[in-house]
């Protein structure tokens, strides 16, 4: 009986557990659409951030241009001009004047030798539109860190040139202002540009800054959602996230086409919906051995010591010991009734039994007497000085004494049996 317990114990645990796994896959493809949702929006985010500081970009390089410093051919005055707006403005690694030969004729800090950009493709197009341009990924010839840049033609109204003024962003510190993202720990977000450079990244910027990105399967697969949808790769750092990319911009002034993405680890995905399914499944196996407890003590109190009491009684009574009572003082009400039954039955068979020995030893008692008569019977005819005989109901000689024999000369079976 407790096996049969135990086993109905288990499977009951067994089906638990199952749906409780199957409801832990509806909750997990449920955290999986809400992760799609929020690295959709923060993704959204990231061109945000960028779109705000190349606005700004935008804002400064109009208003430099506008300096009479910058727009004059003065060196020493467009230099100390420039430094002054640097210094405001730690974002930048450097404000340049550029001639349309590609010399930087001032710059915001000071230059060891005549550096010139005429080969970087910033310059070539700011040249040949005349309008506001956005670089891709560069270090600096001058500062030697990594950099993009954001060019702005304008003409001198005294002398009649055009020169071009740049504003050379810091990536790194890019990188840390995309840093206000809200997302799980260990999440990755950041910007590739078209030639699959890292642009910004975050965290560890300074790790992954400029990195070429082209022959990995996270930038493969980038390419091949850039028109929307969620993609599983492991990200530069090998972890696995799922990611959610935006793709370039349509602005023909926004020559990097950057992708931002977000990715958020899987693990953080689900963790919470593991966790969960680990508690259930935990307090779910803590009620199991509870009920398992509680059935085994519940059996032994209730089942089977009322039961084992019943079976040893039947086999008392079943053995002749009319004598025996079941004495079930804790137990089940059917139990109890069964046991009165058993009682009953008991007492009944008991008065029965006494009832018949009475009878068997009364008919005992009558064989006696019986037996006695006949001994007084048959010592009187055979002391008797003449023979006599018995007759039965059909006046046949049923008995004869013994002493026919010598009073008569006839033999005893001659006479037996004859009709009188």
């Amino acid at each position: 009986m407790r096996a049969r317990l135990a086993v109905g114990i288990f499977v009951l645990i067994g089906l638990a557990a199952a749906y409780l796994v199957s409801e832990a896959y509806v909750d997990r493809d449920a955290a999986l659409a809400d992760a799609i949702e929020q690295a959709r929006t923060a993704a959204a985010s990231v061109p945000e951030v960028a779109h705000q500081i190349r606005d700004s970009a935008k804002l400064l390089l109009d208003l430099l241009s506008q300096i009479p410093e910058v727009q004059s051919a003065d060196p020493s005055r467009c230099n100390a001009s420039l430094a002054r707006v640097l210094k405001s403005q730690p974002r930048y690694n450097n404000l340049i004047v550029v001639s349309l030969d590609g010399t930087i004729l001032c710059s915001g800090i000071p230059l060891a030798k005549p550096i010139n950009v005429a080969d970087r493709q910033w310059f070539q197009e700011v040249s040949k539109t005349r309008d506001f341009v956005e670089g891709g990924f560069v270090v600096g010839r001058a500062t030697g860190k990594a950099q993009r840049a954001y060019a702005y033609s304008f003409t001198d109204a005294a002398s009649g040139s055009t020169r071009i003024v740049a504003a050379l962003l810091d990536l790194l510190w890019f990188s840390n202002a995309l840093g206000d993202v809200p997302l799980p720990a260990n999440s990755s977000y950041g910007i590739i540009d078209g030639g699959g450079r890292q642009l910004a990244r975050f965290p560890d910027p300074a790790r992954y800054i400029g990195q070429d990105v082209r022959d990995t399967a996270m930038y493969r697969q980038l390419l091949a959602h850039q028109d929307g949808g969620a993609f599983k790769v492991a990200g530069l750092d090998g972890m696995e996230r799922l990611y959610f990319v935006i793709a370039p911009s349509a602005d023909p002034s926004h020559l990097a086409s950057d992708y931002a993405y977000v990715g958020i680890p899987t693990a953080a995905i689900f963790a919470g919906t593991q966790a969960e399914l680990r508690n259930r499944l935990l307090g779910l196996g803590i009620l199991g051995a509870l009920l398992l407890i509680g059935s085994y003590l519940v059996s032994e109190s209730f089942i089977l010591r009322p039961l084992n009491a019943l079976v040893a009684l039947s086999r008392r009574i079943a053995s002749g010991d009319l004598t025996a009572r079941s004495e079930l003082r804790i137990a089940p009400s059917e139990f109890r009734t069964l046991a009165d039954s058993f009682d009953s039955m008991a007492a009944s068979l008991a008065a029965r039994a006494a009832l018949l020995d009475q009878e068997i030893l009364q008919h005992r008692q009558t064989e006696e007497r019986l037996r006695a008569s006949e001994e007084r019977f048959r010592s009187f005819t055979d002391i008797a000085a003449h023979w006599h005989w018995e007759l039965d109901a059909e006046l046949c000689v049923s008995n004869v004494s013994e002493r026919y024999d010598s009073l008569s000369g006839l033999r005893l079976a001659n006479i037996r049996g004859r009709k009188m």
